[in-house]
């Protein structure tokens, strides 16, 4: 990922952490990939909670969850601004938008609205 520093073992980092917070995750199984907005939420409730939830060290220390939470927030930014530049360059937006700007867009004509 370029401009995020990565461990090495990231790919098993991700994992286990997907696994503690979804235990049906497998990589096998594609339709028990969780939702990155839900992952990401879960994790920083954790993060937030982290001292009051724990009496005693568990399978995580906060900061092997914290970085990980980081580097996957600043990726999804970063895909978010990869895609919204090609967006913004495409006739369909411009159009999608000025119909928008009309009394009665025509995308919710399309669509029964």
């Amino acid at each position: 990922m370029p401009g995020i520093a990565c461990p090495k073992n990231r790919g098993t980092s991700l994992r286990k952490i997907i696994e503690f917070y979804h235990p049906s995750f497998t990589r096998k199984r594609t339709t028990s990939f969780p939702d990155i907005e839900q992952l990401l939420t879960e994790m920083v409730v954790n993060l937030q909670m982290f001292e009051a939830s724990r009496p005693a060290e568990g399978s995580f220390t906060k900061k092997q969850l914290e970085e990980p939470w980081e580097i996957w927030l600043f990726t999804v930014a970063e895909w978010f601004h990869e895609i919204y530049e090609d967006a913004s360059t495409t006739d369909w937006l411009d159009q999608l938008s000025s119909g928008c700007k009309t009394k009665t867009p025509p995308l919710f004509h399309s669509i029964g609205i």
